[in-house]
């Protein structure tokens, strides 16, 4: 079905022990997180990312799954969002997912959902995956809001 899914939620397992002060501070961080992937905020998000996933939680095959599909969730933004709001589509930019799978080759060896994470690793490859109906499935609302439940 091309959505990948994993066990416990690393922002859920770092929500429940925020490394920032109080509980409450936690909640503020994980609805603040939430609005920047909502809205794209590449940047804001994985500040975020750092501050409430605990680095083992971060570099578990779980969270290198969930990373991998965040960052093709903001390479594809601009193209998603363009097209559902009858814009021109702008071609999407893997830069940050090249960059991200340059310094962590481990994640191209992921055990658990590798099979359904395969098509992610060959998008920047792929001119106008958009179209391509291996990657569609990538830009359709239905693995966003998988994405989104899974945070």
């Amino acid at each position: 079905d091309g959505e990948a899914s994993g066990a416990a939620s690393p922002v859920a397992a770092g929500a429940a022990a925020p490394r920032s002060s109080g509980c409450f501070g936690g909640e503020v961080a994980v609805a603040r997180a939430a609005k920047h992937f909502d809205t794209g905020q590449r940047d804001a998000f994985f500040r975020a990312w750092g501050r409430l996933v605990p680095p083992a939680e971060a570099e578990s095959a779980t969270g290198s799954a969930l990373e991998l599909r965040l960052r093709v969730h903001f390479c594809t933004f601009a193209t998603r969002t363009a097209g559902a709001a009858g814009a021109a589509v702008v071609e999407p930019d893997f830069e940050d997912l090249k960059a991200f799978l340059a310094a962590r080759p481990a994640a191209a060896a992921l055990d658990e959902s590798s099979t359904s994470l395969a098509p992610l690793f060959a998008l920047p490859f792929v001119p106008r995956p958009h179209q391509n109906a291996g990657l569609r499935f990538v830009f359709e609302d239905a693995w966003l809001r998988k994405l989104r439940a899974d945070l």
